[in-house]
């Protein structure tokens, strides 16, 4: 098992990794585990809006249904986005979280 390594602006979870591995590092970042909304957007052209029960879940349909770990996602309370970049050394997980705070929805 890879530790997740710390980096200035994010986190790197070196290959070869496990999607449990990917999934639990990003469940533990963002802190969220079930209920969720999200927006997944493609090529800057297209956004999808989410709603789940099971975040750890849904990681893990989205990445087999890729088969890779790259995404970004855009959450709106509390704001904050998750981007993941894989390449073929490491997956590169940074979270950019809002200043403003929470609509408490």
């Amino acid at each position: 098992m890879h530790a997740v390594a710390e980096k200035a602006d994010g986190r790197l979870l070196p290959h070869p990794t496990k999607a449990n591995e990917v999934i639990s590092a990003i469940t533990d970042a963002s802190n969220i585990y079930k209920e969720f909304e999200c927006w997944m957007f493609f090529e800057n052209r297209i956004g999808l809006n989410f709603y789940g029960y099971d975040f750890g879940a849904f990681l893990g349909s989205l990445f087999r249904l890729d088969k890779s770990y790259d995404a970004q996602l855009a959450f709106t309370d509390p704001d904050f986005i998750i981007s993941l970049s894989d390449d073929e050394h490491a997956i590169e997980m940074h979270i950019v979280r809002s200043a403003l705070p929470s609509k408490g929805i």
